[in-house]
């Protein structure tokens, strides 16, 4: 396109694919932090985004190219195999999800989520969607919930890990229904070149227990003031409290107690999530739910700072953090490991678990 404008600085924003299934910003109001939104009952599409500045001179003639960026990620395809020919019903779902985006480039909007229902495919015993659907980066630390509805109700297996999903990735579920184990169900996310690959995997039995240390259950969105980093709140520590872009806060909490002593087979990590998705139940608070297993980072945080972490814990006549034994935590790729400072961590019954949750506060 080209532009006749006045002598000054401008910022030029590009979204690509907002097309009638959005609610725009009129010409007169756009600001750079106007929201660009779905309309009710419509899906994203391929949206891309580009932004650049230029200094416009009097008697200069501009050009200005710019290289958009996708904003969105892609689920590829949802399959689940061996499905029981009584489930009448089968879906899953994705949170949380950004649920807008705005003029400067920048997510709006943190409780979105996505439900994929699953179709049926006559006599084979999988449910599957193709569509192709495109979605938002995640949020903050994403779960993944599949429902199976039956002739006795809905039961559902939720699984959390830390790192969120990012866009420009394409996502494909696969899982595959075993009835005495529970249900094992994995996915991998192929995004460009830079982006590399991603395998994420866990598994959920029969009772509804999930694996690697999720407890279902809803948002963890508490109205409120959040608790101070280093303080406790529900007999659990905090360790972080960040104040997100819409003003809300999002705190990452620590059990007070800890678990040792578990009983699993260190080369199957199915037993494992089993054991540990136990331990993390017998932690849990009651009033607050998605209960997991910490994320390496966070391990490294908790025994970097223990020395100012055991004072608060003492204090409170919790059970304190010995720096020098080997704690569990999940994996980027969602397999359970241990972590030990001095290296050569103990994977087995001298290992010990803290339960970790997060939880949002909003005013």
């Amino acid at each position: 396109m080209k532009l006749k404008l006045m002598e000054g600085m401008y910022h030029v924003c590009a979204v690509a694919g907002a097309g009638s299934d959005y609610v725009l910003p009129s010409l007169e109001d756009a600001k750079m932090e106007s929201v660009i939104s779905l309309k009710q009952g419509k899906e994203h599409a391929d949206l891309m985004y580009a932004k650049n500045s230029v200094v416009i001179l009097a008697g200069e003639t501009n050009k200005l190219d710019l290289s958009l960026e996708r904003k969105v990620m892609m689920m590829q395809e949802v399959k689940i195999s061996n499905v029981p020919e009584t489930v009448t019903g089968v879906s899953v779902t994705i949170a949380p999800l950004y649920e807008n985006l705005c003029l400067d480039g920048m997510y709006s909007g943190i409780n979105g989520s996505r439900t994929v229902t699953l179709t049926n495919e006559s006599g084979t015993g999988v449910w599957k969607n193709t569509d192709g659907i495109y979605l938002l980066e995640a949020s903050g630390n994403t779960t993944v919930t599949v429902r199976m509805t039956d002739a006795e109700g809905t039961k559902s297996y939720s699984y959390s890990f830390s790192n969120g999903l990012k866009a420009n990735y394409r996502i494909r579920i696969e899982g595959t229904y075993i009835s005495k184990e529970g249900i094992l169900l994995s996915g991998t996310m192929t995004g460009a070149e830079w982006a590399g690959e991603r395998i994420i995997s866990f598994s959920f039995n029969e009772d509804g227990s999930s694996g690697t240390g999720t407890v279902p259950g809803g948002e963890n969105v508490i109205e409120g003031e959040a608790p101070v980093a280093g303080t406790m709140y529900e007999g659990c520590y905090v360790l972080s409290n960040s104040k997100n872009g819409d003003g809300s806060i999002t705190v990452v909490l620590m059990s007070g107690k800890n678990k040792f002593g578990l009983q699993f087979d260190a080369g199957d990590q199915t037993s494992v999530s089993s054991a540990v998705s136990q331990a993390i139940a017998e932690l849990a608070v009651d009033g607050i739910e998605r209960w997991r297993l910490p994320s390496l980072e966070e391990v490294k945080a908790v025994v970097s700072g223990y020395d100012k972490i055991n004072k608060v814990l003492k204090g409170a006549g919790a059970e304190t953090i010995v720096p020098d034994l080997s704690f569990f935590y999940v994996t980027d790729e969602g397999t359970i490991s241990s972590y030990c400072v001095k290296g050569n961590p103990d994977f087995g019954k001298a290992t010990r678990l803290r339960a970790f949750a997060t939880l949002i506060f909003k005013q």
